[in-house]
């Protein structure tokens, strides 16, 4: 995912995230693509709702957690991967 990695990456820095949202955004990235073993191109819309219900329901985590995630899919594919 290095490729990836380095792209959303890159656009991050040149539309002025600050560096801990560059941070936590490549970490939700990578903790993604870990949970199927794949590579986030070979993923879409089933597999992020059924990450997004696992970090929910399993991970237990807060809404505004989930809604970072769901920011970080959401740049990810309409603008990184698009």
């Amino acid at each position: 995912m290095s490729e990836l990695r380095n792209k959303m990456k890159m656009y991050m820095e040149l539309k002025g995230y600050s560096s801990i949202t560059i941070k936590y955004y490549l970490r939700n990235i990578s903790n993604f693509a870990k949970f199927y073993n794949k590579s986030p191109q070979l993923l879409g819309e089933k597999e992020i709702n059924g990450y997004l219900y696992y970090c929910i329901t399993e991970k237990q985590l807060t809404e505004r957690s989930v809604n970072i995630i769901y920011s970080t899919l959401k740049l990810l594919y309409t603008k990184i991967l698009m």
